[in-house]
């Protein structure tokens, strides 16, 4: 049986290759060895996070972090989950409580520094990577860029959004340059835009002016005003305030303004898409998938943007993983990449996909009729039809997960056709859940037999730790102790030669020969044979020299 830090390597080396799912099967079966080994929680984490599964990776990450509170790569983990859901504020202050216990970790500064910059791009529009652009493609915005004044306070109100107010207050430019940059108009103060993650945005109109250039001849004609973007129509003046109000929180406002902009315009799709997001929050996931499904109709009729459609599929997936319809909301998520493909929600498909065969074999779940496979196991074994028997063990597994009995029986099937790894695996499952299962015992030492009669004997030792009584487990041991008593009486007929070479095919026998301390005893017992009474004193020596003895290599006169 590997060891948790066997399977923790084996876990290093698949995350290393990016093979994620078997990384995490290996990290996965290390914890159920070792459940206390806060590594463990960590380096799943990392596989969990790797794949997306953000809410798994900050499980872990908190237990990790449980664990051992002292540990800084535990608050990163944990951190780096919770700015990967979005849950800035609470990644903040995750990296902060890490540095506290470890101030010199580099990662928890880097991370810290990553979700502060996340944190004031997202409430400093003039911080987006997209605002430059924005503003270098309005022919209005873009004779700001030339100006140095314009491009220091720029600089500042990027660097601290707290100046944002001051400057636009002090100068017209900045009212100007936040209307593009938001793609709304802006009078003498700012207005609400759309939220990025639930509201919908039309894209601001750009007009570009070919560049004049002075003739030799000629002077150089003035570049006459670009046309001004078209007023807001009444119906927009309304979304605006719902968007305002629906930032607010003021869900009931929000709806009334949507609902008088429906009224001014009902080709718009994206009113009764907002008034869906506005359901959503208010945890009204029903009527939330009614005006989704009504903004996608509005907007087939109308010809919108297949982006604009995607969104109204997305929304109603979103309603029914609320109500854990997860078929309904996996069918939604498609439908909006058939429209179009946005790399989240893939990731989401994904997601939905996972939990529709988890509540599946939750429901395929039947303590009764697992019973009624196992008996069904039962009988075919008893006539000899074992793989019909695994088959039949297989089923009451799924049915019932957690039954030990199970496990235990599909073992004894595996050891009849000879599968001893898949015998000795199902063993380990019935320990696992119920560690004083003595036929467990029994059989995992029944699959070492012909492998390790060592290793068997372990087992049996393990098992009679917990039942010193137990007559089936002494009976096995005293057979152990009978096939190693014939083993060496087969040996009479050969040399002394043939004997050690036969033994130094056995792995157990080479790895106690490299151990330098046995190499010592070895030595020791040359020139003084009375010194191996003190050693075997010792169970571990004892035990490698009894391999020793038994295998041939050493003999005692």
């Amino acid at each position: 049986m590997s060891t948790a830090d066997e399977l923790k390597a084996l876990g290093n080396k698949a995350l290393q290759s990016e093979n994620y799912d078997e990384a995490i099967k290996h990290y996965s079966e290390a914890i159920a060895i070792d459940p206390s080994n806060h590594v463990l929680y960590s380096n799943r984490s990392a596989a969990y996070a790797k794949q997306g599964k953000y809410e798994e990776a900050l499980k872990d990450g908190e237990q990790c972090v449980t664990l051992n509170k002292s540990w800084g790569k535990g608050y990163s983990r944990k951190a780096a989950a919770l700015a990967y859901l979005d849950k800035i504020e609470e990644a903040e202050a995750c990296y902060n409580e890490g540095l506290k216990v470890d101030p010199e970790n580099q990662a928890l500064k880097d991370g810290l520094a990553e979700v502060r910059s996340k944190k004031q791009r997202s409430f400093n529009p003039f911080a987006s990577p997209e605002a430059i652009g924005k503003l270098r493609a309005d022919p209005t915005t873009r004779e700001y860029l030339n100006d140095p004044s314009f491009m220091q306070m720029l600089g500042m109100a990027q660097s601290n959004p707290q100046l944002m107010t001051s400057l636009m207050q002090s100068d017209p430019r900045f009212m100007k340059a936040l209307g593009v940059i938001l793609g709304i108009n802006i009078s003498d103060m700012s207005a609400a835009g759309d939220d990025d993650s639930e509201m919908d945005t039309a894209e601001p109109t750009v007009f570009s002016a070919k560049p004049q250039t002075a003739s030799k001849s000629e002077p150089a004609k003035k570049t006459p005003p670009a046309p001004e973007k078209p007023k807001m129509t009444p119906a927009d003046e309304e979304k605006e305030k719902g968007n305002a109000a629906y930032k607010s929180k003021d869900f009931e406002t929000a709806l009334q303004h949507y609902d008088k902009a429906i009224e001014l315009d009902n080709t718009n799709m994206s009113y009764v898409l907002n008034k869906a997001a506005v359901y959503f929050e208010m945890g009204d996931y029903s009527k939330c998938i009614e005006m989704a499904s009504k903004s996608i109709e509005i907007g087939r009729e109308n010809r919108a943007e297949f982006k604009q459609i995607a969104k109204g599929y997305c929304r109603m997936g979103n309603a029914y993983l609320k109500q854990k319809d997860y078929k309904a909301a996996l069918e939604n998520f498609e439908s909006s990449l058939s429209e179009f493909r946005d790399p989240q929600i893939v990731q989401k498909c994904k997601q939905v996909e996972n939990l529709i065969k988890e509540q599946e074999r939750k429901a395929y779940i039947d303590p009764v009729k697992s019973e009624e496979a196992r008996q069904q196991g039962n009988e075919l074994f008893q006539k000899g039809n074992y793989p019909d028997a695994i088959k039949m063990y297989d089923e009451a597994i799924n049915r019932n997960p957690e039954d030990p009995k199970t496990y235990c029986n599909r073992a004894a099937c595996y050891i009849k056709v000879g599968e001893f790894s898949l015998a000795d695996r199902d063993c380990d499952e019935t320990l696992k859940r119920d560690p004083k299962f003595m036929k467990a015992y029994l059989r995992k030492a029944q699959s070492w037999k012909t492998r390790d009669l060592d290793k068997a004997a372990d087992i049996l030792r393990s098992a009679q730790s917990i039942e010193p009584d137990n007559k089936e487990v002494a009976d096995a041991l005293l057979d152990i102790k009978d096939m190693k008593a014939s083993r060496m009486m087969n040996t009479g007929n050969l040399t002394e030669e043939e004997i050690k070479a036969r033994a130094m095919q056995d792995p157990a026998v080479q790895e106690i020969l490299a151990d330098p301390g046995i190499r010592m005893i070895l030595n020791q017992m040359q020139e003084d044979p009375k010194a191996l009474a003190d050693h075997l004193k010792n169970p571990v020596i004892a035990k490698k020299i009894e391999k020793l003895m038994e295998s041939g290599i050493l003999q005692m006169r």
